[in-house]
């Protein structure tokens, strides 16, 4: 088991990896109290079992709130049944509320924890390869409204986060392609060793590998962690890399209507990112070259193909990173050297996303 430790001004929480990593909830959480699960319908489905015993050995009553899975349940009407259900359970600060499932889970989650009662005391045990490496860390929450993807959210940490890499052995192949896709945006944020070990191990991490998938989820959130202690809230500008592939992800996610996984759309926006990087001068052709060996190792989606431009474009008008009536982008010029607020005009806009639907 590895053991990473996000210190932040105020608090401190650890984020624990590994196999068999649920036990240690017993020991981390010794104290009887109240206890509220928002866990995924898929997770109860395959691992209810194996969670209902866990809550049962520990002191405290527990209350449980199956959410549907899918983008669609990011939704202020779903927030709403989260708010009853919290009333109901009499949730409050010395409460615990448990997110239990993906990237879904773990933003309407945090986002009820930190706006219900002004707070309430968060965990997050990640069940997908995405959250694990990506949104179970670092205090973002959010839901989407008016087919806006995140649109409103806050900043929220957890408690303490349980990545127990178990779960992943069930999670079928697009859920896997999806986390990969924020494993490669974290391959390009801080040197080339990440890189090239997520290059040679992309078929064992494709296959669920234990061992690698431990030691990759260990790396990127360590990486995270390192950005969101130095910039908790984006005020000094530097957490605003881990957007890169994003500007582009998040609009085509919101054109299909969240039919594809949203790491499946962050490929596809980290493929355009690199072309748009290119195509204004940052990125030299080598570099390209040798960058897009990594995206293009991902199979995507067939609907990708049939995606409208110009639906694309507008959406990116109202990206939350957009100021002035300019679209902004996280941009490249090579691993680990990330330029933030980089404006780019429409005709290479669209010139590196149809270069994107090219590669894919």
């Amino acid at each position: 088991m590895k053991k990473v430790t996000v210190n932040l001004p105020g608090k401190s929480y650890p984020v624990f990896i590994g196999d068999m990593v649920l036990p240690r909830i017993k020991k981390e959480i010794t104290r009887s109290c109240r206890k509220t699960v928002i866990i995924d319908k898929n997770v109860e489905r395959l691992h209810g079992g194996r969670i209902r015993s866990l809550f049962r050995d520990m002191k405290g009553d527990t209350e449980y709130f199956v959410l549907k899975n899918g983008e669609n349940s990011k939704s202020l009407n779903e927030l709403s049944r989260v708010y009853k259900f919290l009333l109901r359970c009499s949730a409050d600060k010395e409460s615990l509320l448990f997110s239990v499932g993906g990237g879904v889970t773990g933003d309407l989650s945090g986002f009820a924890a930190s706006t219900f009662k002004r707070g309430i005391p968060l965990i997050h045990i990640p069940t997908t390869l995405l959250s694990a490496v990506d949104s179970s860390v670092g205090g973002k929450t959010a839901v989407n409204f008016d087919q806006r993807k995140n649109l409103a959210g806050t900043f929220y940490q957890p408690e303490y986060v349980f990545t127990d890499v178990t779960f992943l052995k069930t999670l079928p192949s697009a859920e896997i392609r999806s986390g990969i896709g924020e494993l490669i945006k974290y391959s390009f944020l801080s040197d080339s060793n990440l890189f090239i070990y997520v290059l040679n191990n992309m078929e064992k991490i494709q296959n669920a590998d234990p061992a690698i998938l431990e030691s990759t989820i260990y790396r990127s959130v360590g990486i995270k962690a390192s950005i969101v202690m130095k910039d908790e809230k984006e005020e000094s500008g530097l957490r605003k890399i881990l957007n890169f592939g994003h500007t582009f992800g998040h609009a085509i996610e919101s054109v299909l209507n969240y039919r594809i996984k949203h790491g499946e759309a962050v490929t596809a926006g980290i493929i355009a990112a690199l072309f748009l990087s290119n195509k204004i001068g940052l990125l030299a052709e080598n570099r390209l070259i040798t960058y897009l060996k990594l995206p293009s190792r991902i199979k995507l989606p067939r609907a990708l193909t049939g995606i409208d431009l110009r639906d694309v474009y507008e959406v990116m008008k109202d990206d939350k990173k957009s100021k002035g009536g300019k679209i902004n982008f996280v941009l490249i010029s090579e691993i680990g050297s990330i330029y933030i607020d980089i404006s780019a005009g429409k005709d290479d806009i669209y010139k590196s996303l149809e270069r994107m639907l090219e590669v894919i």
